[in-house]
């Protein structure tokens, strides 16, 4: 998490936003979790290393007798993808009138506009021009959605995890996001990562 204090203002109604504005900030992913003393969040950066490799013998699970994928792949298209990132904060410099910092990918003229409140944050001018960029680039990066299916043995990988597949056809290093329990295949688990 951010190393440096980080300002912000709080509405007492809607405490999770400002978690949520965080992390789109900083870049950690935030995980919910049951334990037996009851709910806790956990914060997981989004720059860690991978935790797993996972190989053709672990992904590509299914109960069906007809022979399956090992993963789906689904990409965005070129016009869903941002061109330019703006990022609305509260500038100190500016005495916490709220300012924009933007990122644009010049050679790149297919995409949309996005604008990003984060306003409950004072965040310094250079910084708010740094977590534009690395939201740009981080939409391009991870533009590509896999599906998988894998065995309880890996019920210990939680979302915001970072794990490399290394199959003949895919070699990469991917971040969890969604983990469910397969409804019609009991044991087994089904990613979704980014």
């Amino acid at each position: 998490l951010p190393s440096v204090p980080v300002r912000a203002t709080i509405d007492l109604k809607n405490r999770g936003q400002l978690l949520v504005d965080l992390s789109r900030a900083y870049q950690f992913d935030i995980v919910r979790t049951f334990d037996g003393s009851g709910r806790k969040l956990k914060f997981k950066l989004r720059s860690a290393d991978p935790v797993a490799t996972l190989t053709d013998a672990d992904i590509g699970w299914s109960m069906s007798d007809e022979p399956q994928p090992p993963y789906t792949a689904k990409r965005i298209q070129d016009f869903e993808l941002p061109q330019l990132v703006r990022v609305n904060y509260q500038s100190e410099a500016l005495d916490y009138n709220t300012f924009t910092q933007e990122s644009e990918l010049v050679t790149f003229n297919k995409g949309v506009d996005v604008d990003m409140q984060l306003t409950n944050l004072t965040i310094e001018d250079d910084k708010a021009k740094e977590i534009s960029e690395a939201i740009l680039i981080q939409s391009h990066l991870e533009r590509t959605t896999y599906s998988f299916s894998v065995t309880f043995d890996w019920i210990h990988i939680e979302p915001g995890d970072i794990i490399t597949i290394q199959t003949p056809k895919l070699n990469t290093n991917v971040r969890i996001v969604n983990v469910a329990e397969e409804g019609d295949a009991p044991g087994l688990l089904t990613w979704t990562a980014v």
